[in-house]
């Protein structure tokens, strides 16, 4: 899948973070991936993952959702 937006993972290494590079790669969809907790607290959230879609900040059941409509 093709996405014109910048996708952006938000990982601690977390088990939810691991799922979601999983279902990324998966998809063979482009991310960056950044492995900060400043960088997630910088963002005004305070748990991981978080994946960046554009603009856009989701959280971990956002995200699914999000993949989920994304073939």
């Amino acid at each position: 899948m093709n996405t014109d937006e910048k996708i952006t993972l938000y990982s601690t290494g977390c088990p939810n973070c691991k799922t979601l590079a999983g279902i990324l790669d998966k998809k063979n969809i482009s991310y960056e991936i950044i492995e900060s907790e400043q960088a997630i607290i910088d963002l005004g959230y305070s748990s991981a993952p978080l994946l960046q879609v554009g603009e856009e900040v989701l959280t971990f059941y956002q995200a699914i959702k999000w993949l989920n409509t994304h073939q």
